[in-house]
């Protein structure tokens, strides 16, 4: 291949990471707008139960002794219309078709009650409150109870929906980052070829058959390599062994690979406890047992990259203090139920190279399907 169609070939390479590095990007924001979009459908009908419980409560203070009706009434109009508001606004919403006939049949159970609630009062305004009692706790109860069902059930197709498509949005990304690194891979090991070919001797034949002479070559050009390069054939390498681990034990010894191809001084790699409160050490790579006997757990509210990286669920870059002092990169661990930890490590340079994100990135990605799946490996120092 001529240089003219390895420069196209490298163009390529840059362009195709780039490109997979802005729609990485992109899932993540399409990820986390879900997510929420998913948990404020959970509070906002998690909320009616509270709307509904009210409701019950005003309605069977019409035939509570020392009460006023009058004020009661009101309260229970006024909440009638707020919830007949949240399911007409929830109905709207849902792209969900189960979810939406479950609205309105939520809204069929509303307007029941509404008329339970018409004939309560006026049993209530003529005095009659032993007819209104049973109406009170026997229709109104039984509209209730079959509004807060199809209520939850409602709620439920829409998590239910708002699951799929994140899961969907995982497989597409994972998919996406698994082909971006076999063509990464494959092109490494091409230049790597190419490269071995070109450095080596020349024979020229001379004098008897057999025998050769080695041609001179022209003096070697010095070339310069920025400490912050990342050999992104290794980086490949080790995202494939990542991905086909079978036994957690194998983990520590790939963890510390990791810190290798990032070029990193130390490097821990925090999980995120059951309550999401706190960041604990799993594996360190780099420091001293006395550094490590004062690594505690980190409150996932603390002012440092690491906490903030596993509160934004965005990788975080810090800058060294003075020139010689290492920097740091914080990278989120993302999985489908949200974020599971945090990949840290300390770098060489006072500002961490542009290409270590993306390929710390690509790590964090794979550690993160490990967290998922297996109990975390005891804590291992490098």
């Amino acid at each position: 291949m001529g240089t003219r169609g390895l420069g196209l070939l490298l163009v390529l390479t840059f362009v195709i990471a780039a490109g997979t590095i802005v729609q990485d990007f992109r899932f993540d924001h399409s990820i986390a707008r879900e997510r929420a979009a998913g948990l404020g459908v959970d509070r906002e009908v998690g909320s009616l139960s509270v709307a509904l419980a009210n409701l019950k409560a005003a309605q069977t203070a019409y035939v509570a002794t020392g009460q006023d009706p009058a004020f009661w009434m009101t309260q229970v109009a006024d909440v009638s219309a707020e919830i007949d508001a949240a399911i007409r606004r929830r109905r709207a919403a849902t792209t969900h078709e189960g979810a939406r006939k479950r609205y309105d049949a939520a809204a069929a159970a509303l307007t029941a009650f509404t008329a339970v609630d018409g004939r309560v009062r006026t049993y209530v305004r003529a005095e009659q409150r032993l007819l209104a009692s049973d109406l009170v706790f026997v229709d109104s109860i039984e509209a209730i109870a079959r509004l807060s069902g199809e209520l939850d059930a409602a709620r439920a197709a829409e998590l239910s929906a708002s699951d799929a498509r994140l899961s969907r949005l995982e497989t597409l990304r994972f998919a996406m980052n698994a082909l971006t690194i076999a063509f990464v891979l494959a092109i490494a090991l091409f230049f790597k070829r190419a490269s071995v070919e070109a450095i080596a001797p020349a024979a020229t034949p001379a004098g008897s058959p057999g025998l050769g002479r080695i041609a001179p070559q022209p003096p070697p050009v010095p070339m310069t390599v920025p400490d912050q390069a990342l050999n992104l054939a290794d980086a490949a390498a080790l995202c494939g062994d990542l991905a086909r681990v079978t036994d957690t034990r194998d983990v520590p010894a790939l963890f510390d690979r990791a810190a290798i191809v990032l070029a990193a001084r130390g490097a821990v790699l925090w999980v995120a406890d059951a309550g999401g409160s706190r960041l604990r050490p799993s594996l360190t790579h780099g420091y001293s047992e006395r550094v490590l006997a004062k690594m505690g757990p980190l409150p996932v509210d603390a002012e440092n990259a690491t906490s903030l990286a596993y509160r934004s669920m965005r990788p975080q870059t810090v800058h060294g203090a003075a020139p010689g002092s290492p920097g740091a990169i914080a990278v989120p661990l993302l999985a489908a139920s949200g974020c599971v930890g945090v990949l840290a490590a300390e770098t060489r340079q006072q500002k961490p190279g542009h290409d270590v994100l993306p390929v710390a990135q690509m790590i964090a990605a794979q550690l993160a399907a490990l967290v998922t799946t297996a109990e975390a490996p005891g804590q291992k120092t490098g």
